[in-house]
C-alpha cells in the first residue's frame, strides 16, 4: 500500500492490521518513506533550464493532476519552472520513450484555470510546444507535462530553448509597415 503525502507538512498515518477470521498469528509489518520526485507537485517544480535537458523523466513520478484548461487528459503530471526573459519565445520539446501521448499545459501559476498554452502531442512521437513572453518584463511560467491517459507509463526527455522574439513574432514587436511599400516573402507558421 502507498499513502502519498502531497502536502509540505509531516503527516501521521494509522495502519490497522486484522484477520478475516478469529485466528491468531504472527506477522511482520514494515514501513518505509521516500520523498516525492522533484517536479511531482506544482508547488515544488523542477527548474528547467535551456542549457540542461531533463533526461529520462518518469510519468509515474507525477503526483498532482493538472485540471486547468480542459476536462480531459488531466492525469498526473510533472511540473517544470521556466524562466522567460522579456519579449522571448520558448520552445519545449517532449520526447516520449514509449507509446503514450503527451499532454502539455503552460500555466502562469499553480492556481491558474486558464493556460498560456495547451496542446496534445502525437502517440509515441516527439512533440514541440511554443509559448511566448510578450511583455517588457521577465516572467516565469509553469509547464505541466503529463499524458492523455491516466494509466500511461513510461519515460520522456524534455528540452527547452529560449530565444529573443523576432519582429512580428509577438504582438509587442509588430513589423512596421510603410504605406505603398509591399512586404514580400511573409509567411505564417
Amino acid at each position: 500500500l502507498a499513502f502519498p503525502n502531497g502536502t509540505t507538512a509531516s503527516r501521521a498515518y494509522l495502519v490497522a492490521v486484522g484477520a478475516g477470521a478469529p485466528t491468531a498469528g504472527a506477522f511482520t509489518l514494515r514501513a518505509t518513506t521516500s520523498a516525492l520526485a522533484e517536479g511531482a507537485r506544482c508547488g515544488a517544480p523542477f527548474w528547467l533550464r535551456p542549457d540542461v535537458p531533463a533526461i529520462a523523466r518518469n510519468l509515474a513520478d507525477g503526483f498532482e493532476a493538472v485540471t486547468a484548461c480542459r476536462a480531459t487528459a488531466n492525469g498526473r503530471a510533472q511540473y517544470y519552472l521556466v524562466d522567460l526573459p522579456a519579449r522571448s519565445v520558448a520552445t519545449l520539446r517532449v520526447s516520449p520513450s514509449s507509446g503514450w501521448t503527451p499532454a502539455v499545459r503552460v500555466l502562469a501559476a499553480c492556481e491558474s484555470s486558464t493556460c498560456m498554452r495547451d496542446e496534445l502531442g502525437a502517440l509515441g512521437a516527439p512533440s514541440t510546444h511554443v509559448f511566448a513572453n510578450e511583455g517588457a518584463a521577465d516572467r516565469r511560467a509553469l509547464a505541466a507535462v503529463g499524458a492523455t491517459a491516466a494509466a500511461a507509463t513510461g519515460t520522456y526527455d524534455l528540452a527547452l530553448a529560449v530565444s529573443p522574439a523576432l519582429a512580428g513574432e509577438v504582438c509587442s514587436l509588430p513589423i512596421p509597415l510603410t504605406p505603398g511599400a509591399p512586404r514580400a516573402a511573409q509567411r505564417l507558421e
